[in-house]
């Protein structure tokens, strides 16, 4: 072993035949190999024909939806910056190391410390060196698991040319696969042994450039699965949402590998369902695809921008996504076997491990669409591309193929192309170029909105909307409203000395939001009433702070 492995005592490389490096010490190394046994035992279950007991669900989480109260915005979890300052180094977490300390943790219940859980796919070794130096700069990853299925290019922790100054605090651990090809199940084997109760999912061929958003938004809303699409395959993940209320399924996919938080439980949970689905090994091997339908509930996606780890910079672009036959198939399959098992069991108590109750907050009630490309704030508006899922009855018996199912999106309502969203996708509004800007698609109503949710507080007094519309008074047609804290928004007085300004086109709104808004953490503009045209969003601005 040489010396860089002596310092970083908490480095190993682990296999899934329960082998452990000799310098663990003695607790840790119990708990290691007490995890690992479990999930050798599901693997064994899964693949060679063991049997499972029932486990009964609490009736509270089971049964029928009850009419709910509105669900609390939540902004006012205690780990904003004091104020929302305009430095636009890159990829510097808001986050500090001193806010994940055990100590902090245990004062603040809404921060959560997680383990990353990386599955190794490219064939560039450069890649996940990347990856990880990435991972490493946002200090709520407490842990990075790696799962290497390539037994013909092995990965040691000296490969990762790890700097001891910012990596010290990290577990690392690398898992080989050396007999049974898991595929993506070995996603959810790895995060099921996780330390923490938080993990985060991706391959090794992207960098996420908004963890700290997607992060915050995670903490805002932890039972809900959160992930990052690039825009282009946004419009298609977010129709492959399934509605049957008559036995409570209200389920939707997202393709994991760019960036997922999920709790670690839902991971364990998933692990019993596959073993009770009697799948066969090679859709075993593709339970990624199950994963999100089978939660139940519909993923959180925000439509950011995914870079290559094998070039930082480059950008996942393209305007017409292609999906495999194969995932088609699998993503059917899963939504069949779903509505199948919740027809099975109708009773107060079911005790096949699917929820019926829909987490909050809903459909409805979600309105963070984006990261803003400084990763300092969070683009929101209540103006959705894609009809609510409860305009249609998915019925396994009738839908024939996912295409089908997704053309039948189109009949209930009217959404843009690939080629429209690629050209004004949602976080156009808020990638700091004025050039490039969120179209509404169509016109808004009176009462619709956009806006941010901030990383930091800020008192504003200057309101920036960057927009290529033609405005005459904006201050006859939008209310400003801001809140500070959980549920209470402010409307504020839009100053007479609101003007446009040609280079680049913007409007100009003085605010005075009162004493009640000394600080805040959100902003909504609302139209006043229904708009002539579609609107464009170009750019935001805050005072200094400008997206």
């Amino acid at each position: 072993m040489n010396n860089s492995s002596k310092q970083l005592p908490l480095f190993r490389r682990r296999h899934h035949d329960n082998s452990t490096a000799p310098n663990v010490t003695s607790w840790l190394l119990h708990h290691r190999k007490r995890l690992a046994l479990i999930s050798i035992g599901i693997l064994t279950f899964l693949f060679f024909g063991s049997t499972t007991s029932n486990s009964s669900r609490s009736a509270d989480s089971q049964g029928s939806v009850l009419q709910r109260e509105p669900t609390s915005y939540r902004i006012d979890l205690p780990v904003w910056p004091t104020t929302l300052d305009n430095d636009h180094e890159q990829q510097r977490s808001a986050f500090t190391p001193d806010m994940f300390m055990t100590d902090a943790l245990s004062r603040n219940s809404d921060l959560k410390a997680v383990t990353a859980v990386i599955y190794r796919i490219s064939q560039d070794p450069d890649n996940i060196v990347r990856v990880v130096h990435h991972l490493l700069r946002y200090p709520f990853i407490r842990e990075i698991y790696i799962h290497n299925p390539m037994t013909r290019q092995k990965l040691t922790v000296e490969q990762l040319a790890l700097d001891i100054n910012k990596a010290s605090h990290i577990n690392i651990e690398i898992f080989d696969e050396k007999n049974e090809h898991l595929g993506s199940f070995a996603r959810f084997t790895t995060c099921a042994m996780a330390s923490f109760d938080t993990c985060f999912m991706q391959d090794d061929t992207w960098i996420n450039p908004n963890m700290d958003t997607l992060y915050l938004n995670m903490i805002r809303y932890p039972t809900l699965v959160h992930a990052h699409s690039p825009p282009t395959l946004y419009l298609d993940q977010v129709r492959r949402r399934f509605r049957n209320s008559e036995v409570s399924m209200h389920s939707g996919y997202v393709d994991l590998q760019y960036g997922t938080f999920l709790q670690r439980t839902e991971a364990q949970t998933f692990l019993t369902k596959m073993g009770k689905s009697s799948l066969g090994k090679d859709r075993i091997r593709l339970a990624d695809i199950y994963f999100a339908l089978w939660t139940n509930q519909y993923p959180w996606i925000l439509a950011n921008p995914i870079h290559s780890a094998a070039a930082a910079t480059t950008t996942l672009d393209g305007s017409t996504p292609e999906w495999s036959s194969r995932t088609y198939s699998n993503i059917l399959q899963a939504a069949r076997r779903m509505q199948r098992t919740l027809e099975a069991d109708l009773s107060d108590a079911p005790k096949d491990f699917f929820e019926r109750s829909e987490e909050v907050p809903t459909l409805d009630e979600r309105d963070v669409r984006a990261s803003c490309t400084n990763d300092r704030c969070m683009f929101i508006t209540n103006m959705d591309f894609i009809p609510d899922p409860s305009n249609l009855t998915f019925n396994r018996t009738e839908v024939t193929s996912i295409p089908d199912w997704e053309m039948t999106y189109d009949t209930i309502g009217n959404i843009p192309t690939h080629e429209f969203f690629a050209e004004h996708a949602y976080h156009m509004a808020v990638d700091q170029d004025p050039n490039t800007c969120w179209n509404t698609f169509e016109k808004p109503k009176k009462g619709d909105y956009f806006g941010l949710i901030l990383m930091g507080d800020i008192r504003p007094e200057l309101l920036q909307i960057y927009t290529c519309n033609d405005i005459q008074h904006a201050e006859g047609l939008f209310d400003v409203e801001v809140s500070k804290d959980d549920n209470d928004w402010v409307t504020c007085k839009t100053k007479p000395t609101s003007g446009w300004h040609h280079v680049p086109p913007r409007l100009r709104m003085g605010l005075e939001c009162g004493q009640d808004a000394d600080s805040i953490r959100a902003i909504r503009i609302i139209f006043r009433q229904d708009g002539p045209e579609p609107f464009n969003v170009c750019g935001l601005g805050l005072d200094s702070f400008v997206v």
